[in-house]
């Protein structure tokens, strides 16, 4: 893996004056519009009722679109802005201070479905894509030291191989799952490796093309699709890849192109699509609801790029999760011995 400096932060990027920090259990929408001169920022409640919203701040010459919007440490929102020189923007929720970051041979393509952002302990994972000035990969940005590691550049399976990555995400299984680029705003090609040391790095050809992943504790994989062959809809696989269910949308549910799917530790789905749906259901494939963000955040605008993330912890380290169950069955059974042990010399006595 290629280990680089992340450029400074740019400087002279106002506080955000009205800046609330972020709830729990709501929803962060980034958003950037067809004639490209703003993008903008919004907290949603789960019933679409939108909480607080304000300008994002990039440096001159980053373009005005939206690839990925990220929930971080202690509720910190994180967007990738701009395109072929993107910026890592985010907040900080204590000071309302704005700030970029970027990379050297960071890139996305420009698209209004690809790009991604994803969470994972005190780290960032951002898509790149083979193009411009960029070999592709994805960057690991380290919020605790200020670096950044590419990482899947030159594929590790084949010198000659593809680089170019549409989306990303950290299963609650500790793995990174992330689809290449197939020409398209759709792959059938799911990639999987450790997310701290790219080892295990897999590759393989799902029975159809999909459009964003999301994966359970268990490695099931749910995978939103939305192209004219396959319809608009959230397919599962199991960790050996095979289809087990499914739910299906009407046509145009997801207006523009479904774009962006990520899962909650309580099983509840968001869905995105780039011209601002926000669609919720959850892994029993029930019901589901859905609302636009045109209407409140894009007003007088044509909504064009829109990426979303729930407002939740980052995933911790499987092991961290294990270590912290034991712990507390071990302590619960101590505590039960305790008044098992005063219960008994009571008696004594």
């Amino acid at each position: 893996m290629k280990k680089r400096l992340i450029a400074a932060c740019v400087a002279a990027l106002a506080p955000l004056t009205h800046a609330s920090p972020l709830t729990a259990g709501n929803i962060v929408v980034a958003t950037g519009f067809s004639d490209q001169s703003t993008t903008k920022f919004g907290e949603y409640t789960p019933a679409g009722a939108l909480v607080q919203s304000y300008s994002i701040s990039v440096p001159a010459g980053t373009q005005k679109v939206v690839s990925g919007v990220t929930v971080g440490p202690n509720f910190q929102p994180f967007v990738y802005a701009g395109s072929f020189n993107p910026q890592l923007w985010t907040v900080n929720p204590s000071t309302n201070v704005q700030s970029t970051q970027t990379v050297s041979g960071w890139s996305n393509v420009g698209s209004v479905a690809t790009g991604g952002l994803t969470p994972y302990l005190h780290y960032i994972f951002a898509t790149s894509e083979n193009a411009a000035s960029s070999t592709g990969g994805i960057f690991r940005f380290d919020l605790d030291n200020g670096t950044a590691v590419q990482m899947f550049d030159p594929n590790p399976i084949a010198s000659r191989g593809n680089t170019s990555y549409d989306k990303v995400t950290i299963g609650y299984d500790g793995k990174l799952y992330a689809l290449f680029n197939n020409g398209g705003y759709s792959s059938p090609y799911l990639v999987t490796a450790d997310p701290i040391t790219g080892s295990g790095f897999a590759v393989t050809t799902l029975s159809e093309s999909v459009n964003a992943v999301a994966a359970d504790v268990n490695g099931n994989i749910y995978a939103l699709r939305g192209s004219t062959n396959t319809g608009q809809g959230i397919d599962e696989f199991s960790p050996s890849h095979t289809l087990l269910r499914s739910i299906n949308f009407p046509d145009s549910t997801l207006t523009g192109f479904p774009d962006g799917i990520e899962l909650s530790p309580t099983g509840n789905i968001l869905v995105t699509s780039s011209y601002g749906t926000i669609l919720q259901t959850t892994n029993a494939f029930g019901s589901y609801s859905a609302f636009n963000i045109a209407g409140t955040l894009g007003v007088g605008k044509s909504v064009m790029y829109t990426q979303a993330a729930f407002v939740q912890t980052p995933i911790p380290e499987p092991a961290t999760l294990t270590y912290a169950t034991v712990a507390c069955v071990m302590l619960a059974r101590h505590k039960r011995k305790v008044r098992l042990g005063k219960k008994r010399s009571f008696r004594r006595s």
